[in-house]
Order: C-alpha cells, then sequence, then structure tokens
C-alpha cells in the first residue's frame, strides 16, 4: 500500500501474535485510524468493497504481468488484490488485523482466493496500520 520500491521484501511471516499485519491501539482512536487505513487505500488505487463496524474489504487490479500469468485465469485474466482488515473491540482497546489475498475471478462463482503470508505487500500492510496508529 505505500513505502518506495527500493524497500527490503519481507521473507517471513511477521512478528505478530497472527502472523499478520496487526495493530492493536486504544478504543477511542479507531475511528481516526480506520479513516486513515480507508484514505490511504484510496490513495493507492483500491476500491472499498465493503465496511462494517468489524471489517472492511477493499482490493484493486494487479496489472504486473507476472501476476497476471501466475493468477489470472480464462475467464478473467486480471487477478485482484484483496485486503480485509478484522476490527476487534476489547474492553478499553481494538485490534486490527489484515488479511492479504490475490483473488482469481474475484466476484464471480469461480472465485479462488490465495492468501499471502509474506512479501511486500504484507510489509507495506503492517507500515500502513503502525503509520495510522501513530498519528494519535
Amino acid at each position: 500500500m505505500c513505502i518506495s520500491a527500493c524497500a527490503t521484501v519481507q521473507t517471513e511471516p511477521l512478528n505478530t501474535p497472527s502472523g499478520k499485519p496487526e495493530v492493536t491501539l486504544t478504543a477511542e482512536h479507531e475511528r481516526a485510524t480506520v479513516a486513515y487505513i480507508m484514505n490511504d487505500a484510496l490513495n493507492r488505487g483500491y476500491t472499498i468493497r465493503k465496511q462494517t463496524d468489524s471489517m472492511i474489504m477493499m482490493e484493486r487490479p494487479i496489472t504486473e504481468v507476472m501476476y497476471r500469468v501466475l493468477f489470472g485465469s480464462r475467464y478473467n485474466s486480471t487477478p485482484n488484490l484483496r485486503i480485509i482488515f478484522n476490527i476487534i473491540k476489547f474492553g478499553d482497546t481494538t485490534r486490527i488485523v489484515g488479511n492479504i489475498a490475490i483473488v482469481t475471478n474475484p466476484g464471480s462463482g469461480y472465485e479462488y482466493s490465495n492468501q499471502i503470508t509474506t512479501g511486500l505487500a504484507v510489509q507495506q500492510t503492517q507500515d500502513v496500520l503502525n503509520t495510522a496508529a501513530a498519528m494519535r
């Protein structure tokens, strides 16, 4: 989602309780953090597909040729990168956990999702969460 192309690519799962991008913050900062995440996603070409009190789902087409060859299909040659943020409220804290997937045939009956747990998209998502949580 953010960070320059020269950043080091993370090759092991994140050192978080879930192994996925996540942040825990005080409940009073939840609204501002969620707003930052959504604004950043829109600035980076994502479309917000769904938002509830406990989830945000966003996605964008993947235009890189390698991903189109590996994850495209005869029905749809352009897969989507989908990020789902789960927002869990407990007591005075809120935990936001990101799930990242490459989706083949998005929105169809033939949709197939490939979970991503390492790589640049995962690290960028963690960086967005860290920046959002720090903006209090």
